[in-house]
C-alpha cells in the first residue's frame, strides 16, 4: 500500500473526530467524509506506520445516514465535519463517544437545536474579510455567516465584513450569549474607529503590548494612542 494507492473498503465506525474507520488487510485507515456501514472507494493520502488517511472518490453502498448538507463552505472550511450526517445520528455519534470516554453504559442528550446554537466563533481575516480556516490548513475561507453560530454571532460577522480597518487585525474572537464580547488581535494598536463601530457591543478587548487585555469599552489609552 501507498500514497495515492485506490481502494474499495466498508466503513466500521467514526473516530472522535467524526472520520470513518475501515480496514485494509488488518491496516487501520481513517476516511474523511464517510459513515460507518458504508463501501466507499478511496485514495490514500497519507501513511503512517501503524495507519493512514484517506479521501473518499466515490460512495458505492452509502448510509442511511447520510444526507446533502445546506452549508456553502462544508467540505472546506475546518468548523464542522459531521454535517453529512443527518442530525439524529449526530446526536448517536457524539452519545456514543461519551459513553466510550466516560465508560459509562448510558447518556441522553437533552440538545433539539442543530443550528444557530454555538455562541462562541474565531475567526481569522483574509482579503479584508473574515474567515475560518480550512481543513488542514492555514488558508483562510472566508465566510458570510456560520450555520451553527447565534444569530447574534452571525451578525457581527456581516458587520466585520463591511468594516474598513480589517486589515489591522490578525484574529476575532467573538462570545455572545447574555452579553456580547469581541477580542482583537490586532498587528499594530487598533484603530479607535472600532469603539464607534461596535458601539452595541458590551465589551471591546484588545491585547496590549504588555500582554495583557484592555478594556476599549472603557478606552483603554495604551491602544488608543
Amino acid at each position: 500500500m501507498k500514497v495515492n494507492d485506490i481502494l474499495i473498503v466498508d466503513i466500521l465506525k467514526q473516530d472522535s473526530f467524526g472520520k470513518g474507520i475501515a480496514r485494509y488487510n488488518n491496516f487501520v485507515l481513517f476516511v474523511d467524509n464517510a459513515l460507518p456501514n458504508e463501501q466507499v472507494k478511496i485514495k490514500i493520502t497519507m501513511l503512517k506506520k501503524s495507519y493512514g488517511e484517506a479521501e473518499v472518490l466515490e460512495t458505492i453502498k452509502p448510509s442511511p445516514n447520510r444526507r446533502e448538507y445546506d452549508c456553502k463552505y462544508y467540505n472546506k472550511c475546518g468548523g464542522c465535519n459531521i454535517g453529512h450526517q443527518t442530525y439524529e445520528s449526530q446526536i448517536m455519534y457524539k452519545e456514543s463517544r461519551v459513553k466510550e470516554s466516560l465508560k459509562i453504559d448510558s447518556v441522553k442528550s437533552y440538545s433539539n437545536k442543530e443550528f444557530n446554537y454555538r455562541n462562541k466563533i474565531v475567526l481569522r481575516v483574509y482579503n479584508n474579510r473574515v474567515g475560518l480556516y480550512e481543513k488542514k490548513s492555514n488558508k483562510v475561507i472566508n465566510i458570510d455567516k456560520c450555520l451553527i453560530c447565534n444569530d447574534n454571532i452571525n451578525m457581527i460577522i456581516e458587520k466585520l465584513n463591511n468594516f474598513k480597518y480589517l486589515k489591522d487585525i490578525k484574529e476575532i474572537t467573538i462570545r455572545s450569549l447574555d452579553k456580547t464580547m469581541i477580542s482583537f488581535i490586532t498587528y499594530v494598536k487598533i484603530n479607535d474607529k472600532i469603539l464607534e463601530y461596535f458601539n452595541f457591543v458590551d465589551s471591546l478587548y484588545n491585547p496590549c503590548i504588555k500582554r495583557r487585555l484592555c478594556d476599549l469599552s472603557k478606552k483603554c489609552k495604551s491602544d488608543l494612542k
